[in-house]
């Protein structure tokens, strides 16, 4: 690439520590990449999320707030000491009166990495939007389970050191080592890795216990 760029969903995983291949990232960041292809049911992932998507939208239209949906969302952030970007598409952005929502709808299992996620949104949303400046705004992420709350007062100074650390560490720092692992392996879609686990750690059989 002619300058590193980083997507929003590539850091939050970094930083709650649920991801520990930054090689993974650094990759995507400074290189154009082929894909593996998918090995689970795209379609059917796209199609329940887009339904949880329109679904939450109807709902909050209704009542009564200003709903702005995913590509509508896109912001892009560029650093001004390193020329780097951060591209975030965050699902729902709404509005009522002095008060903003920033949701992220998840098909899947619960994951730390989804509320980092959101309060990376709620840190850097603000910078490209200035009109959220002016409003109390948090963020949600709902599950087909349920919706956790992500207070206006979860965005601290340390959760910004922690999402700019972790930006400049893939974007501008030295390439990292990879670190295979068949739990974070089968879910990356880096073509071409010769570090790549495709296989789980056999059990080991002791009869000290």
């Amino acid at each position: 690439r002619q300058s590193p760029f980083v997507y929003a969903t590539w850091i939050p995983g970094l930083v709650v520590g649920e991801d520990q291949c930054q090689w993974k990232v650094w990759t995507k960041c400074h290189f154009e990449y082929d894909r593996l292809p998918s090995t689970f049911d795209a379609a059917q992932w796209n199609a329940a999320h887009t339904e949880m998507v329109q679904t939450r939208a109807a709902r909050l239209t209704t009542e009564g707030w200003e709903v702005t949906l995913e590509k509508q969302n896109k912001f892009r952030i560029k650093s001004a000491r390193t020329g780097v970007v951060l591209i975030g598409v965050p699902d729902l952005i709404a509005v009522r009166g002095g008060d903003g929502l920033v949701v992220d709808e998840k098909s899947g299992q619960r994951r730390g990495a989804h509320l980092a996620q959101v309060l990376l949104y709620l840190t850097y949303l603000p910078m490209a939007r200035p009109r959220l400046k002016e409003l109390s705004l948090c963020g949600e992420v709902e599950y087909q389970d349920g919706v956790v709350l992500v207070p206006a007062g979860a965005v601290t100074a340390e959760w910004g050191r922690r999402f700019a650390a972790a930006i400049v560490q893939v974007t501008t720092g030295p390439e990292p080592q990879r670190v295979p692992s068949y739990d974070e392996c089968r879910y990356c879609d880096l073509a071409g890795c010769p570090e790549r686990v495709t296989t789980p750690t056999p059990d080991a059989v002791t009869d000290a216990f």
